[in-house]
């Protein structure tokens, strides 16, 4: 892979825009977002810009392209990269058709928990070959200042595909985590999910508050300055439900009813302004926080 080849990421969303905007920053000089919604598509275009006039690098917005999402087969795409909500079905049929519209890429997904080989069908014809292109590649939310990606292989793919993007996202300025082998959920997702589990059994079980979590948790680290439920509602609620509950599918266990109350309420985080705790400003704050 090169810094000058093409990059494209599939979904307009929070960490889309966000992986789009921190490659172009980097030095990506091709980078194209597609989306199938043309509000998702137009709401980016202007956080992209906005973020980067405000980094004082408004020439790298010429850098990223939004389209809608059904594309012709571009063999000049290197690493496509899907960027959807955490949902099985969704994210299978997202990487279906980056298999097809970047016939030579790379083809990574940014899920922070499912392996990519769960997202191809093994009834599919080039299943073997499809595994041969598929990796986990999951960036942080603020990867411009979080410069860390987790490096997953599918368990078949090709060792010169690894290679070459672990190596790209180094030219970028990138430190790159390879794993060693699969895992549900990817290295500090996995310890997050653990802190996350216990912080919401203690609320539903009546032992503390939310408030009183993040409190001691701040008391005793202070750094990072978030308690777990602050981080929680900077990620956004409905994104921590979906990952809940792809954790407890795998595990056989059960998701917080405190979780799942907010989220029903339509108390998603500092987004909807509020969810653990109440926010005046009703904004995506999700730039902030830990998971995805």
């Amino acid at each position: 892979m090169r810094e000058r080849g093409v990059v494209l990421v599939a979904g307009a969303g929070t960490i889309g825009r966000q992986i789009a905007a921190a490659l172009a920053l980097r030095g990506a000089t091709d980078v194209r977002i597609v989306d199938p919604d043309p509000d998702q598509r137009q709401s980016a275009r202007e956080w992209i810009d906005a973020f980067l006039a405000g980094e004082g690098r408004s020439e790298c917005s010429t850098k990223i392209v939004l389209r809608a999402a059904h594309l012709a087969p571009d063999d000049a795409v290197e690493l496509a990269i899907e960027a959807v909500p955490e949902q099985l079905e969704l994210k299978r049929a997202v990487i279906a058709e980056l298999l097809r519209a970047a016939p030579r890429a790379t083809v990574a997904s940014n899920s922070s928990s499912m392996p990519v080989s769960r997202f191809v069908a093994e009834a599919e014809g080039e299943h073997q070959t499809s595994l041969a292109r598929l990796i986990n590649l999951h960036f942080y939310v603020r990867p411009w200042e979080r410069r860390v990606v987790e490096l997953m292989p599918s368990g078949a793919s090709d060792g010169a595909r690894v290679e070459a993007v672990d190596r790209f996202m180094q030219q970028l300025g990138f430190r790159v985590f390879v794993l060693r082998r699969q895992s549900f959920g990817l290295l500090y997702n996995r310890i997050w999910a653990s802190v996350k589990r216990e912080a919401l059994a203690i609320v539903d079980e009546g032992i503390a508050t939310p408030a009183e979590v993040d409190e001691i948790c701040r008391a005793l680290d202070p750094q990072p300055p978030q308690g777990p439920f602050e981080r929680m509602d900077a990620v956004g609620l409905d994104t921590v439900q979906l990952i809940e509950r792809a954790y407890a599918a795998e595990r056989g266990t059960g998701v917080s009813t405190t979780l799942e109350r907010l989220v029903a309420q339509g108390r998603v985080g500092r987004k909807s302004g509020g969810g653990f705790f109440e926010y005046d400003e009703h904004e995506d704050l999700s730039t902030e926080g830990t998971e995805k």
